[in-house]
């Protein structure tokens, strides 16, 4: 049985019944029903050659579609791949993040401001770098259900709608200070369905994490003053490091 094996793609057909496997270095030791191997990265082949395709009939009870997708090992910058959405996509949540920071740090008491800026600027600098800066493999992206468009929109609508109902209630019980703590629950319940509806585990994270910071925030200010800019900024601040956390 060959050794030192280096799988670079692999690509399941979407009637889950057919696994392609491409490697190099090696003959790829791999049975299946009707198996046969084509030259793809090597020379015909033959034993010995740099790489080549095996292909044959395989079933997984495992394997869903959601989950399909073809897998090439490339590795690019961020930098060198802004149109591609897993790239520019980023920078609105960072954007909104700078916002969540910039808006709320002032109601900060004592040196915190100071402390926020400088926790927000790290951040940055480490998602800057991750993101655009740092070679790293980007698969083909799966396929999404037909219904993912209307789910991510009703989630923004959910949102906008969570804000000015939550605000009206704030604004008549006297609070409309707390309004920075609903918009981080409104904005990360926006994430859930978003991870939803897209197959993202990190906006799960997120929208779990942001959510249960606007919750504290919230029960917090509505005892004591000073903590709903503390929450707003943190999760500010969240935001940029899940994004990093994501691409260590």
């Amino acid at each position: 049985m060959a050794s030192r094996i280096h799988v670079t793609g692999i690509l399941v057909d979407d009637q889950d019944t057919t696994l392609v496997i491409l490697y190099r270095h090696a003959r790829l030791p791999v049975q299946g029903r009707h198996a046969h191997r084509h030259s793809s990265l090597g020379d015909g082949g033959r034993s010995g050659e740099p790489g080549g395709v095996w292909a044959g009939d395989w079933q997984d009870p495992r394997m869903t579609r959601s989950r399909q997708a073809v897998v090439p090992a490339s590795r690019a910058r961020g930098a060198q791949r802004i149109g591609d959405p897993r790239v520019w996509g980023t920078t609105i949540g960072a954007a909104g993040a700078t916002v969540f920071v910039m808006a709320n740090r002032a109601g900060l008491p004592g040196t915190w401001p100071t402390v926020a800026v400088i926790a927000w600027a790290v951040a940055l600098i480490a998602y800057l770098w991750l993101v655009f800066g740092v070679q790293r493999v980007f698969p083909a992206a799966q396929a999404v259900p037909a219904r993912a468009g209307l789910v991510y929109l009703g989630s923004v609508v959910g949102m906008l709608v969570l804000i000015r109902a939550g605000s009206a209630v704030l604004d008549g019980s006297g609070r409309g200070d707390l309004r920075p703590a609903l918009i981080v629950v409104a904005v990360g319940a926006h994430f859930l369905l978003f991870a939803t509806a897209f197959h993202t585990p990190m906006f799960m994270l997120l929208g779990a994490v942001m959510a249960g910071i606007g919750i504290a925030g919230l029960a917090s200010g509505w005892v004591w003053d000073g903590y709903v800019a503390g929450a707003a900024v943190t999760a500010g601040v969240v935001m940029l490091l899940v994004d990093v956390v994501d691409r260590v």
